[in-house]
């Protein structure tokens, strides 16, 4: 696909529109769960929602009239979505492993333990609540937002600078060491999924995949494994074996990919103007805000 550069304060002033678009979103989600948690606790999974149904929809509006070029959208190959869901999946164990070594370093200097977010907040959930909360949502409305809407808007700028800002963007967004390192792996393949395709179905089951095996299959497979059902046993140790199996093919066609790319001598640098603006300023620092509050809030 061929690169389209604009000047770089075209590029700053639409990157400015979505720093202030995803500071909006922020604030507005923050707003609303202080709100329910202080003065109504019992509708906490409005909390939760409100991201999708009410903080994403302004974030939309403050961006929506940034110009987008018109594109043709295509199909991906069943082998290929396969490939990329393997290749997805290997992104997160190395993310999950490196968010991991990153909280154990800052249990470490802090002095207590550093918790997963997501573990905290699925543990005593209902699988519905779940499925809906961390699966079918987040896969919906955050591609929807962070590869169409981004990528539409910045691709013009080049296709290196939309998809590493829709990734970084992406994972900052996310508040936590915990989820910072596969949010950023996997959201680059996801946003190359996006730029290659135009359809954003491909992103949105590949995130809802990644979502669903990543939480109620974990939860399900690990309570079998030490269940004394014989045959609920016999599916998790099927599951493990299907599980490394995708991993290792992920690994070797992560491999091919990279090597792929490098031989295509295709630039991935991207504007820094997308990055550093007044616009990201404000981001920057409600992100910063969160990930010290995860860091403390979470330390039990």
């Amino acid at each position: 696909m061929e690169e389209l550069y604009s000047p770089s304060k075209s590029c700053a002033r639409a990157a400015t529109r979505f720093g202030i678009a995803l500071t909006s979103i922020l604030l507005v989600t923050c707003g609303i769960t202080y709100f329910i948690g202080k003065f109504a606790p019992q509708l906490s999974l409005l909390s939760s929602a409100s991201l999708y149904f009410a903080a994403m929809p302004i974030g939309y509006l403050i961006v929506r009239k940034l110009p987008k070029p018109q594109f043709d959208v295509g199909r991906m190959k069943f082998s290929w979505f396969l490939a990329s869901f393997c290749i997805c999946l290997t992104l997160t164990v190395a993310g999950n492993i490196i968010g991991t070594g990153v909280s154990a370093l800052l249990s470490s200097i802090l002095g207590f333990p550093v918790s997963n977010p997501v573990d905290t907040a699925i543990a005593g959930t209902e699988t519905f609540e779940i499925l809906a909360l961390f699966v079918l949502l987040p896969a919906v409305f955050e591609e929807l937002f962070f590869r169409k809407v981004i990528i539409d808007r910045m691709a013009q700028y080049g296709n290196a600078t939309a998809v590493i800002f829709s990734a970084i963007v992406f994972a900052l967004f996310h508040g936590n060491f915990s989820q910072l390192f596969y949010a950023l792996f996997v959201g680059l393949l996801l946003g190359y999924v996006y730029l290659k395709t135009r359809n954003i179905v491909y992103p949105i089951l590949l995130h809802g995949l990644i979502n669903f095996f990543g939480s109620i299959v974990a939860l399900w497979a690990s309570n079998a494994i030490v269940s004394e059902n014989t045959l609920s046993f016999i599916l998790a140790s099927l599951h493990m074996l299907l599980y490394f199996a995708a991993l290792i093919c992920g690994i070797v066609l992560l491999v091919y990919f990279l090597v792929k790319l490098r031989r295509s001598r295709v630039s991935i640098r991207p504007q820094s103007a997308a990055f550093f603006n007044l616009g990201m300023i404000p981001f920057y620092i409600c992100v910063l805000a969160l990930f010290t509050i995860s860091v403390i809030a979470l330390s039990a």
